[in-house]
């Protein structure tokens, strides 16, 4: 990884610019590097090579998406904004945005296959990559990046188990051969061009599923809107559990 963070600070510096400006006399004097991803230590590597390109480095058997890109449909991103990650990852403690959140991803998994714990579950999966620092990331489309960040199981009416999943993808057509995975990964980015992706709901086999009704979903600001209208419900039986629950992920 070619960024990190001054523990401490919200600034974001390059290998190159560490290079330039403090060298590893100051990490030698305690100055200490965290990854923006995962938020462990990393440190400089590299720095005076001939033979290998300078780099941060995390300590050995740590868990980052920077370590194994393939633990995600959503590509590390280009860039990083902290400040931006810092407040869109506070609007959830909002109670009308996080029911309207809520209220958004059961309403395309479908009553019965969201509970609360599996919609914090999504949440602490997105704590854990540090998802809101992402440049690009708007309220409107955090259900959409939920939503693809993991599997989710359900009955069919003869109490039946099977399972299902998102995917995201660009400029979607009817798969042929059926896709049961993301054949890209996606950078929130490119999400804000509206027209460009489509939300996918699939069969774990890779057919489509019918339910709700207009599947695959193009990511916009009117899909949002039209899966969280109906947030009301939520907010006034969830609301203050959802607000806990988010609340006690940060402690």
């Amino acid at each position: 990884m070619y960024e990190a963070l001054i523990k401490g600070t919200n600034k974001l510096i390059t290998i190159d610019t560490f290079k330039r400006q403090y060298g590893e006399k100051a990490v030698r004097d305690g100055l200490e590097l965290i990854c923006p991803a995962c938020r462990n230590i990393v440190h400089p590597y590299a720095l005076v090579s001939f033979r290998r390109k300078a780099c941060f480095h995390h300590n050995p058997n740590t868990s980052c998406i920077y370590l194994d890109e393939r633990d995600s449909y959503i590509a590390i991103p280009k860039q990083w904004d902290i400040e931006s990650g810092k407040r869109l990852r506070a609007s959830l403690g909002d109670k009308e945005f996080i029911s309207k959140l809520y209220c958004f991803c059961l309403t395309l998994c479908r009553r019965g296959n969201l509970p609360v714990d599996k919609f914090i579950g999504l949440v602490k999966k997105a704590d854990k990559r540090n998802l809101w620092s992402h440049a690009g990331l708007e309220e409107w489309i955090i259900g959409f990046v939920l939503l693809v960040l993991d599997d989710f199981e359900a009955e069919d009416k003869s109490g039946r188990p099977y399972v299902f999943r998102f995917l995201l993808e660009q400029n979607f057509t009817k798969p042929n051969p059926l896709i049961t995975k993301s054949k890209q990964k996606v950078d929130i980015e490119d999400l804000t061009q509206q027209g460009d992706y489509f939300l996918v709901k699939v069969f774990d086999n890779g057919n489509l599923m019918r339910h709700p009704e207009g599947n695959p979903y193009l990511v916009s600001k009117d899909s949002w809107k039209k899966f969280s209208k109906e947030y009301e419900w939520a907010y006034k039986n969830q609301g203050d559990r959802l607000l806990k629950r988010v609340k006690e992920l940060k402690e």
